[in-house]
């Protein structure tokens, strides 16, 4: 903002001079040199203007990098957690959790969820997320309770989809057993499934040595292990690299916000213009339900085959950064909404690229919903909407 007020200032002094011409005794040589000096001014300030476009370039680069670096990190991460697991013995058990449905609209507290062990000494640690945990008169996050003993589960205040609850077994120091229960909302109803329920058996006559942090990674691991088990649910297919798929019309007519494109000035005045401007006017992603109408007018001929009394094509177009592929986690339709979740592709080099118009295809069964969301994994659980 400050050098374009500059090089507008420059402007404003030019057009003044020209302004008082016929009330000054200046000399065509002073004039002509004036609007040099002036003209100087701007060239100097367009090419600052350039220098800090590149910086923010840059930085996008430097966000990228540390992105993928934690990335690398939490994959290092995953592998010794890994390590340490496999000198666990552990027994699925059935009969473990008992659990009820749950409707809003009705006066019950929430989820009915009880936890039974035979060792009655046995501490249970319940923890939830997005929800609360209902036991006596308190809503909390974390709670402890005995065998046999039931909590709820509630939304609270919070308009919430679904939820995990994550139960270990406690006895004295070490740590007897787990599970992971999934709350979600089907039909109106809030319903819970028991994903994982296990102990780990004695041996020779004695507990097992496991630790607080060797349970938590069993409990994440089952949680990818079914979040990952849902992208088969529809048979979805993810092509994250489809803009070969496209014809160029189309995607030249269907531009998104924060993506470069090729100058079309550049050709008549390389001196003066950028090859690549960034567009700021486009929404900041597309999201197009493919069918029989228009897939001839966006795809190139035999690029993509779909059986439409079966399936669905869906194309999302979006600003990104990354060469590399998206992998994906789970496609769901909850409450209406179908849910795409992505994680991008682990590598070690640098190899970011300047913001860049990126298309996915995504195919999947035939299913209803009312609306759709393409979300990004990283971190520690953590997601955003990709746009």
């Amino acid at each position: 903002m400050k050098i374009f007020t500059k090089i507008l200032t420059a402007v404003l002094s030019l057009a003044m001079l020209f302004s008082v011409v016929g009330f000054t005794a200046c000399t065509n040589g002073d004039l002509q040199a004036k609007i040099a000096e002036l003209e100087a001014q701007i060239t100097e300030l367009q090419e600052q203007n350039q220098d800090l476009q590149a910086d923010i370039t840059e930085q996008q680069t430097q966000i990228t990098t540390q992105q993928e670096q934690i990335a690398d990190l939490e994959q290092e991460i995953y592998i010794i957690k890994e390590q340490l697991n496999k000198n666990i013995i552990e027994q699925d058990v059935d009969d473990m959790i008992e659990l009820a449905c749950w409707s809003p609209a009705v006066s019950s507290l929430g989820n009915r969820i009880t936890v039974n062990n035979s060792n009655k000494n046995v501490v249970i640690e319940c923890a939830t997320d997005k929800g609360y945990l209902i036991y006596g008169h308190e809503f909390v996050k974390q709670i402890e309770t005995s065998s046999g003993e039931t909590i709820y589960w509630s939304e609270g205040q919070d308009d919430i989809i679904g939820d995990f609850v994550e139960i270990t077994l406690r006895y004295e120091e070490t740590y007897v057993g787990y599970a992971l229960v999934k709350v979600y909302i089907e039909s109106n109803m809030f319903n819970a499934t028991v994903i994982k329920s296990a102990i780990f058996p004695m041996v020779d006559g004695e507990y097992q040595n496991v630790t607080k942090n060797q349970v938590k990674n069993l409990l994440e691991k089952a949680e990818i292990e079914y979040t990952n088990s849902l992208s088969n649910k529809y048979n979805a297919i993810l092509y994250s690299k489809a803009n070969d798929l496209i014809m160029p019309t189309f995607l030249k007519e269907n531009k998104v916000c924060g993506a470069y494109y090729l100058n079309p000035n550049y050709d008549e005045n390389p001196d003066y213009e950028e090859q690549y401007i960034q567009d700021n006017q486009a929404p900041k992603s597309r999201t197009i339900i493919i069918d029989e109408d228009n897939i001839n007018s966006i795809f190139k001929e035999d690029s993509l085959t779909v059986d439409f009394e079966r399936e669905i094509c869906i194309l999302y177009i979006f600003s990104d950064v990354s060469p590399r592929e998206y992998n994906l986690i789970e496609a769901d339709v909850v409450n209406s909404v179908l849910t795409v979740k992505v994680k991008l592709e682990q590598k070690e080099e640098n190899d970011a690229s300047m913001p860049y118009q990126r298309c996915f295809v995504l195919k999947m069964n035939k299913t209803e919903f009312e609306s759709i969301k393409f979300l990004e994994l990283y971190g520690d659980n953590n997601e955003n909407e990709l746009k």
